[in-house]
């Protein structure tokens, strides 16, 4: 185990691992992680680049509790993918990109990554359409709420304020209440409208994605001596085992 280990040090390149969180305007997550999953970077980056990744992927960002906030990143395996329970607790517009490099050092590279990643999910005709028709519809939203809250206003003073018809005299030259309205004051209703606006506003994005959080900064390697003389020392345990159980039957 410690001659493995050991050989392992001075041949196999260190590799780590750093993750990036994004929210998807234009799509779901589900589009969006499929998207990364298929990008063929190994063609469409310079070899500088390639050369100093090991993988990525996209997964899927979990939410047990259900607050809107991520507990927890989806392990990529089949089993994961067919449990329900998993499968709803995946946030719809938010996702992850994990990514294992060999060169710890290097900031530029990561962001050179993310500009090449960025440049093919914006370049995709799906994202394209749907992040069209989401700024059209938030416009739309803006008109109509900026036409509600216009009639409002006007109404705040038609109708609270102008006392006509409300009045009459009477046979004895007294004035007679006919036709009270209601007083309604429209301050709420027009705050209301405001703060919708504001959400809308918030939400009209130009990019179809938006970083929630950069690739974080790589520290200890995945493949370190630590790690790697656990896993070979439970490799050497299974192939003992294996190779005791066979001996002892061997017989049979």
């Amino acid at each position: 185990v410690v001659v493995l280990t050991i050989w392992q040090g001075k041949f196999v390149s260190m590799y780590y691992y750093c993750e990036m969180i994004v929210q998807s305007k234009a799509v779901n997550s589900a589009e969006a992680v499929s998207l990364v999953n298929n990008w063929n970077y190994l063609s469409q980056m310079p070899d500088s680049l390639v050369n100093n990744i090991r993988s990525i992927k996209g997964t899927f960002i979990l939410d047990y509790n259900r607050d809107g906030v991520g507990d927890d990143y989806e392990v990529n395996s089949g089993k994961a993918q067919r449990d329900t329970v998993i499968i709803n607790s995946r946030l719809s517009d938010a996702f992850c990109v994990q990514a294992q490099i060999y060169n710890a050092d290097n900031r530029v590279m990561l962001n050179e990554i993310k500009n090449e990643l960025f440049k093919y999910l914006g370049s995709d005709n799906w994202v394209i359409n749907c992040n069209k028709y989401r700024q059209e519809e938030n416009k739309a939203m803006i008109a109509r709420i900026d036409k509600e809250i216009a009639v409002l206003d006007s109404l705040k003073n038609a109708d609270y304020f102008n006392n006509g018809e409300r009045y009459k005299m009477d046979k004895n030259g007294s004035l007679m209440m006919v036709s009270e309205k209601d007083k309604h004051l429209y301050h709420t209703d027009i705050l209301e409208l405001l703060e919708q606006k504001q959400e809308v506003v918030r939400a009209s994005y130009p990019e179809p994605f938006k970083i929630m959080q950069d690739f974080s900064t790589p520290m200890v390697s995945i493949n370190n001596t630590s790690n790697n003389f656990k896993q070979n020392l439970l490799l050497i345990m299974l192939i003992t085992t294996f190779v005791a159980l066979l001996f002892d039957q061997r017989k049979s």
